[in-house]
C-alpha cells in the first residue's frame, strides 16, 4: 500500500518535513511509518494535517475506496473485485 504523501504535501504547498512537524514527528519516523502498513490511527492522523480524506492518501480521484481491519492489519481496496476476492479468501 503506498500513500501519496510527497504529492499530496505538493499539492497543499508543504514539505514533507513541515507536514511532519504538524504531526509532532521527525520526517524520518514519518516515512517509516507511512512504509507498508501504517496504523489506522498514523492515516488518520496524516489525512486530518493534510486536510484530505483518508482514501487520497492512496488514489487520486479514487471512485471506490474501501479499508478493513483485520487482525491488526489495515487493508485498503480500489475496486469492489478486489474486495469480493479478499472476503472470498474468508471463507
Amino acid at each position: 500500500m503506498k500513500v501519496r504523501m510527497k504529492e499530496l504535501c505538493k499539492e497543499k504547498g508543504i514539505t514533507q518535513k513541515e507536514l511532519a512537524k504538524r504531526l509532532g514527528v521527525t520526517d524520518i519516523w514519518l516515512r517509516a511509518a507511512l512504509k507498508g502498513n501504517p496504523t489506522l490511527s498514523t492515516l488518520l492522523r496524516v489525512s486530518e494535517a493534510l486536510d484530505v480524506e483518508v482514501a487520497e492518501l492512496f488514489a487520486p480521484k479514487c471512485t471506490f475506496s474501501a479499508f478493513v481491519y483485520d487482525n491488526g492489519d489495515v487493508r485498503h481496496f480500489t475496486s469492489k473485485e478486489e474486495l469480493k476476492a479478499y472476503i472470498g479468501q474468508e471463507k
